[in-house]
This record gives C-alpha cells, structure tokens and sequence, in this order.
C-alpha cells in the first residue's frame, strides 16, 4: 500500500491505468508549480451531475501527499461509504469532494495535458464524429481539429497498447528533427500560492452538463500557507 509503505518517501503519488503512458519529465515540471502539502488532486476533470466538483479519470490522476492522506484518513473513519460498488475514479471524486482541490491538467494556454480517450479524437475537426460523452464532459474548453488541441508539456495518454507506447517513446526520446532549434522555455514554472492554487480548482466549466455548488472545503493550517 503507498500510504503504508511510501507515504513519507515522496510528495506526489500517481494513480494510472495499465494502460495509459507518462511522460514523467512533463509530469514532474508540470507539479513544481503546487505544494504537496495542500491537498490537491491532478488529472483529467470529468463534469458529472452527482458530484459538486466533478471527478478526475481514472486514466490517470496525482494525488499530492496531502490528498492521500486525507483519503486514508476518509477510507479509515468509515466516510467514504464502504462496500459500494462502481467506478473507481468516481467514488474517490465523491469520497474526497469537501477534502481536496480538483485541478484540471491544462497548460496556461488551455490545452490539455492528460488524455483519458485515444488523443487522435482530439485532432477530429467535426464534433459529431467525437465520442458525444467526452465533448460533453469536458471541464475545461475543449479545442479540437488543429494542435490547439494539446499541450507542448504533454503528461500522459490513454488506451495505448505496449507496440504504441514503444513507438511514442522512440518518437518522445529518440527522434530529432535535423536542422530544427526548438523555442520552448526550459525555465521551471513558479510557484504558486495557495491562493493561486484555489483559484485554478475553482475554474467554472464550460460544459452545458455543468452545475455550479458551493463547496466548504476542510483545509487546515498546513495546507494554507
């Protein structure tokens, strides 16, 4: 179990499927902006009706030390309904609702950085040939048909199978295009506030399923600084 085993070895714990592909480089410039000691929970946000702040895919999501804690600690007292049935990245979105922040992984330009559908149907220029459910359950604005679509600081993909994810990391790590100098800004992102932070877990989605709550979150002094 992390918690048991690893809860004071690391800040960030990363839950993914078996068949989602990290870009862990990516992964870890885009958590030096956020503090591990404020609970906070990463990842793809889905808007669903049954829970105030949505949930995060279960393709793939970081918790920071905080959160985990906090969902033990939830899972311990007996408050996140045990025994129930169904998804898993659904029931730990409603266990941790007034506990964490949900972030959505977006670049400061919008575009997405964590995929939970194969990333090709974001490259797909009409929306009526993209699966209805992910258009529809978007949090954030949800570019398509052009690179608009996803972010340069990419961090992980979905519903890839072991020949593509070798494929994705020989053209990540081992392909370079002669004669071509890059732009990109090698400089670590700041950090943020606490105050910053909230403000990117309280971003109003755009989704026509959305409804807005008020939420009461249990922060407690360490987490707020």
């Amino acid at each position: 179990m992390a918690y048991a085993n690893y809860f004071n070895e690391f800040d960030w714990f990363v839950k993914g499927d078996d068949d989602s592909y990290f870009i862990i480089e990516n992964l870890r410039y885009m958590l030096h902006q956020y503090n591990p000691q404020t609970a906070m929970i990463i990842g793809h946000k889905i808007v669903d009706s049954s829970t105030k702040d949505g949930y995060m895919s279960g393709c793939g999501y970081i918790l920071s030390k905080k959160a985990l804690e906090k969902f033990v600690h939830q899972v311990l007292d007996g408050k996140c309904e045990p025994g129930i049935k169904g998804a898993e990245d659904l029931l730990v979105g409603k266990c941790l609702q007034e506990e964490v922040l949900f972030i959505d992984a977006h670049d400061d330009k919008y575009e997405k950085q964590i995929f939970p559908v194969n990333i090709e149907q974001n490259f797909i220029e009409n929306l009526k040939d993209i699966d209805k459910w992910y258009v529809e359950s978007q949090w954030a604005k949800f570019y398509h048909g052009n690179f608009s679509c996803c972010s340069e600081e990419l961090v992980s993909l979905h519903y890839k199978k072991p020949p593509e994810m070798y494929l994705i990391d020989y053209l990540v790590y081992h392909v370079h295009a002669f004669g071509h100098v890059g732009n990109y800004n090698t400089g670590l992102p700041k950090k943020l506030t606490f105050e910053e932070t909230l403000k990117a877990a309280n971003e109003k989605s755009l989704s026509i399923k959305f409804v807005d709550h008020h939420i009461e979150h249990n922060f407690d002094e360490n987490e707020i600084f």
